[in-house]
């Protein structure tokens, strides 16, 4: 069951089973897919902190490696020569384990930072209604863009409709989106349900704009009809 099926049926005007109902009621925005999965950024995080917990307990082991050698150099004993090998070979294999332990922390650490820019493109190219995400990403750090800044996206997005209107779906410029219909009337309303509806998931915010529209055009047909 989805909750644009049951939106849909609301649009409609049609009247929802129990199960419907019970399910628009637990519906959780929280699951939407401009989210990161909790499950997958939970095992990114802790795969970091292992990689960053291995790396750290190779440095220890080195430095404490290097004392030794350093002690065994200095006393210049003939009987240390056999142990300053061991040591400098153990020495040898925490190195390529550290380097190992080093590069998979930094592969988590991009993994992660990936994940995150990726859910931010998402949400910015859905509020403002943007075609193509990836290729949204593509311009955004070609600009260099800082994605977390609130008012450089408002000016990159308002720009990036101006030149390339064709670039965002129904024709929509950079804004926020099309609007809820405020004093378009019917026709208007029911416009921005349908392109709503067209979408293959739809946020807490989105579903309660199907439920305020559904509820205008009932309320301007029972007040003799708007066109």
């Amino acid at each position: 069951m989805k909750i644009k099926e049951i939106l849909a049926k609301i649009a409609k005007g049609e009247e929802l089973t129990e199960e419907e109902k019970k399910f628009l009621a637990e519906y959780d925005p929280e699951k939407d897919e401009n989210r990161i999965p909790k499950s997958r950024l939970d095992e990114v995080n802790a795969k970091l902190k292992a990689a960053q917990e291995k790396a750290s307990g190779f440095e220890t082991q080195i430095a404490e490696l290097n004392k030794k050698i350093e002690d065994l150099e200095t006393n210049g004993m003939s009987e240390a020569e056999a142990a300053k090998a061991k040591a400098a070979k153990e020495l040898k294999k925490l190195q390529d384990d550290f380097a190992a332990a080093t590069k998979e922390r930094d592969e988590a650490k991009a993994s992660l930072a990936k994940m995150e820019r990726t859910a931010k493109i998402n949400a910015i190219s859905s509020k403002h209604n943007f075609s193509d995400a990836e290729y949204l990403d593509y311009l955004a750090s070609s600009k260099s863009v800082d994605i977390d800044n609130e008012a450089s996206v408002t000016e990159f997005m308002s720009n990036l409709g101006k030149d390339r209107p064709e670039l965002f779906k129904s024709g929509a410029k950079s804004g926020g989106g099309t609007g809820s219909g405020e004093g378009g009337g019917v026709s208007s309303y029911q416009k921005r349900i349908d392109e709503l509806l067209g979408k293959e998931t739809l946020t807490e915010k989105e579903a309660g704009e199907v439920i305020e529209l559904n509820s205008k055009i009932a309320e301007a047909n029972a007040q003799g009809g708007q066109s």
